[in-house]
């Protein structure tokens, strides 16, 4: 369990995925993974240029399960309209009222199905 009041080497360890290349260590330390479909363009956030706001279809949990409807805030360009992907998820830091967002726990964590290197850390955590 993470404390609220975390010292400096504690933080290192807990937020070290979000830095990570490593797929393992993306997957043991999402606490959301999930299989969504595109549906909607993405639209800016307003908060950075690099991310935009696309609504999904969350087709499978692989983890815990995210409150739905969901939006994901990503990178722009990495996806598109209409095609499923695997996404390795943390809750955004922006709550609305109406509706939760969800960004990607790392700059590699969107993944297309059948990704052989996803396969096999999902494998290892029996997912």
């Amino acid at each position: 369990e993470i404390r609220l009041s975390l010292v400096g080497s504690e933080m290192c360890i807990r937020d070290r995925y979000l830095h990570s290349d490593d797929v393992s260590e993306i997957v043991k330390y999402s606490p959301y993974i999930v299989k969504v479909k595109i549906t909607g363009e993405g639209k800016t956030l307003g908060l950075s240029d690099d991310a935009c706001v696309y609504a999904v279809e969350l087709e499978e949990s692989y983890k815990l399960a995210p409150e739905t409807p969901m939006n994901l805030v990503l990178q722009k360009d990495r996806v598109k309209v209409g095609e499923e992907y695997i996404v390795c998820l943390l809750t955004y830091p922006y709550v609305s009222r109406e509706l939760k967002y969800y960004q990607e726990s790392s700059k590699n964590s969107v993944f297309k199905p059948g990704d052989p290197a996803l396969k096999a850390a999902m494998e290892d955590l029996y997912l």
